[in-house]
C-alpha cells in the first residue's frame, strides 16, 4: 500500500476548513514526495501531523471569513486541540508547558495552535496574524487564504 493511502486512511476523520483538505495540505505533500522511499513512522506521529495542516487550515479560514466563519473555525480548531491526533503526541498544549534546555519555558507541540485559538476567542485579526507570521508553525500550503506565512 502507498504511504499517501495510508495517510488517507489513518487521518481520515481530521476535518479540514472548507476549501482545504488532506490531499492539499503540506502534511500530503510531504507524503507525496516520499510516496515510494520507505519509512518508519507511528500512526501518532502521522496524526499529529496531519492534525498541524488541519489546524493551520481552520487558522486561515478563519483569518478570510466573516463572523459565522470565524466562528466555524474556532469551534473546529478547539475540537481539534480536544482530539485523540492531537492529545497523543501533545496531552497538554500550552504556549508555556514545555521546559526548553536553556530552563525557559517554551511551547508544546501544539502549544502555537493552543494561542492561536485564544485570539481567535479574542477576534483581534492583526495579533493572530503577528503570531502566524512570527511562529512560523503553520506552513505556506496550508495558509493560502491569507498568505499569512509568505
Amino acid at each position: 500500500m502507498y504511504k499517501r493511502q495510508v495517510v488517507a486512511q489513518v487521518a481520515a476523520d481530521i476535518p479540514f476548513a472548507p476549501g482545504s483538505t488532506l490531499e492539499t495540505s503540506e502534511a500530503w505533500r510531504s507524503v507525496q514526495k516520499r510516496d515510494n522511499e520507505p519509512a518508519s513512522v507511528s500512526t501518532g506521529a502521522l496524526r499529529g501531523y496531519v492534525a498541524r495542516s488541519a489546524g493551520c487550515s481552520w487558522v486561515d479560514y478563519w483569518a478570510t471569513g466573516d463572523a459565522a466563519a470565524r466562528a466555524e473555525a474556532t469551534r473546529n480548531v478547539e475540537t481539534l486541540l480536544a482530539s485523540r491526533a492531537v492529545l497523543d503526541v501533545d496531552p497538554k498544549p500550552s504556549v508555556t508547558g514545555d521546559l526548553k534546555d536553556d530552563g525557559l519555558r517554551g511551547p508544546t507541540i501544539f502549544g502555537p495552535l493552543a494561542q492561536y485559538v485564544q485570539t481567535m476567542r479574542s477576534g483581534d485579526a492583526a495579533l493572530l496574524k503577528t503570531q502566524v507570521s512570527t511562529a512560523m508553525w503553520c506552513m505556506p500550503g496550508d495558509m493560502f487564504r491569507s498568505g499569512w506565512t509568505k
